[in-house]
């Protein structure tokens, strides 16, 4: 019997002695598993990336998206003025300078009466 309550006595011992440990082992887990509910938060937060380069987000899409339509409304617009001018151009009689000069030449005015 002694020698069972010097066991008793022992594992006593062992387990108040595996308190300390036990507790910090207990803290170490939580504190990982609330630091990974937390890291998990904290990235749904953050951009995504892709190749390093961030993502934009929803908003952002539809301003970017409003203003590449507003630049392609614009180059409409010039490349639609350039080939009137282009028209107009052809339209247009074209003389080389020595036929400018020769017609202004060789054009009859006649004189006035006053």
């Amino acid at each position: 019997m002694a020698s069972e309550a010097g066991r008793a006595q022992r594992r006593r011992s062992a387990a108040s002695a595996a308190k300390g440990p036990a507790a910090a082992a207990g803290a170490a887990v939580g504190g990982l598993a609330v630091g990974t509910v937390v890291g998990a938060a904290l990235r749904a937060r953050r951009r995504p990336h892709l190749l390093g380069i961030p993502l934009p987000r929803s908003r952002e899409m539809r301003h970017g998206a409003a203003g590449v339509a507003q630049a392609g409304r614009r180059l409409y617009r010039l490349e639609s003025d350039v080939h009137a001018l282009r028209e107009q151009a052809d339209g247009a009689r074209r003389q080389s300078p020595i036929e400018v000069v020769l017609s202004a030449l060789t054009s009859r005015r006649l004189p006035r009466k006053t």
